[in-house]
C-alpha cells in the first residue's frame, strides 16, 4: 500500500473514532489518547493530521456535516412536493433516531450535536451555521406549509422552537422519564411511538393556528 493510502486510512480511522468518543463524552472529557487507542494509531498521528484536539474536533464537525448532507434518511423531509404533514413526521422521527438510537454513524452525528449544545465549545458558531441553521430553515418551511401564509415568520419560528423543544426534552429528560414512566424502554419502537406522539401533538396545535384560533399575526422577526 502506498504511503498516501496509509495516511488516508489512518486519518479516516482517527476521524471515525474521534466522532465516537466526542459523541459519547463531549469535547472536554474526550482525550486524544483514547481516540488514538481506539483508532489503533500513534498518538502523534492526531497532531500530524489535525494539529491538536481542537483541530481534530473541527475536522469531525466538518465530516459530520458532509455525512448529514449526503444522508438519504432525511431526504424525503426536504422534498417540497410531499405533504407537509408527512414531512414533519419524517423530520421528527429522524431527529429522535439520530440522537437516541444505536451506534451507527448517523447517531454519532446527532449525539455530537447534542453534546455541543449542552457544553458549547469554540466550534459552536460552526455547528450552528453548518447543522442547526439549515435544519431550522427546513423545519420553518415545513411548518409554514402547515400553518399557511397568514402566520408571521416570528410565529412560525416559535412553533419550530416548540417542536424541537419536545424532542430535546425526550433526549435530556430520559433519566427522569424512565423513572416516572418505567414502561419507556427507549427501544427503536418506543422512539418511533414518541416521534408519532410529538408529530400528532404538534400537528394539532398547528391545525388550530391555521384555522385562526392561534396568535398567528404577531410581529415578524
Amino acid at each position: 500500500m502506498a504511503f498516501t493510502e496509509r495516511c488516508s486510512s489512518t486519518r479516516d480511522k482517527v476521524l471515525a473514532k474521534a466522532m465516537e468518543v466526542f459523541a459519547e463524552k463531549g469535547f472536554r472529557r474526550a482525550t486524544v489518547r483514547e481516540i488514538a487507542a481506539r483508532a489503533e494509531a500513534n498518538l502523534n498521528a492526531v497532531n500530524y493530521y489535525f494539529g491538536d484536539k481542537q483541530g481534530l474536533y473541527r475536522a469531525v464537525i466538518e465530516t459530520a456535516h458532509e455525512a448529514i448532507d449526503s444522508d438519504e434518511e432525511l431526504r424525503p423531509a426536504r422534498d417540497s412536493n410531499l405533504d407537509p404533514t408527512l414531512r414533519l413526521q419524517l423530520f421528527i422521527t429522524v431527529f429522535l433516531r439520530r440522537v437516541m438510537g444505536g451506534r451507527h454513524s448517523a447517531v454519532h452525528v446527532g449525539r455530537l450535536m447534542m453534546m455541543e449544545l449542552a457544553e458549547p465549545t469554540g466550534a459552536l458558531d460552526m455547528v450552528v451555521d453548518k447543522f442547526i441553521r439549515p435544519r431550522f430553515r427546513l423545519l420553518c418551511e415545513i411548518v409554514r406549509g402547515l400553518v399557511g401564509e397568514q402566520a408571521s415568520q416570528r410565529q412560525v419560528e416559535l412553533c419550530v422552537q416548540s417542536i424541537i423543544g419536545q424532542c430535546i426534552h425526550i433526549v435530556h429528560g430520559r433519566a427522569v422519564a424512565s423513572r416516572l414512566m418505567p414502561y419507556l424502554t427507549y427501544s427503536p419502537e418506543d422512539l418511533d411511538r414518541m416521534a408519532e406522539h410529538v408529530s400528532e401533538f404538534s400537528l394539532s396545535a398547528l391545525k388550530h393556528m391555521r384555522n385562526g384560533n392561534g396568535n398567528g399575526k404577531g410581529e415578524d422577526a
